[in-house]
């Protein structure tokens, strides 16, 4: 018979930080600066694409008035 139950408890203790420790890192989700960092990008894709296309009407009114002048 085990005449010290305090050794159970403390061969136990690293098992069971392990386990706290791994379900509380498991538990977290992206912090509000990653969060922010994909609001950032998202924003920065569709101001691209923006900007593609007025580039894209730019060009194209250019064009339009080259061969108007031309006529």
């Amino acid at each position: 018979m085990n005449t010290h139950p305090g050794r159970c408890v403390l061969r136990l203790l690293p098992i069971l930080g392990a386990l706290a420790l791994t379900a509380l890192l498991a538990a977290c989700g992206p912090s509000e600066e990653e969060l922010r960092l994909a609001a950032l990008q998202q924003d920065l894709t569709l101001a691209n694409g923006t900007i593609d296309s007025l580039n894209f009407t730019v060009e194209s009114t250019n064009l339009l008035i080259d061969e108007m002048r031309d006529r």
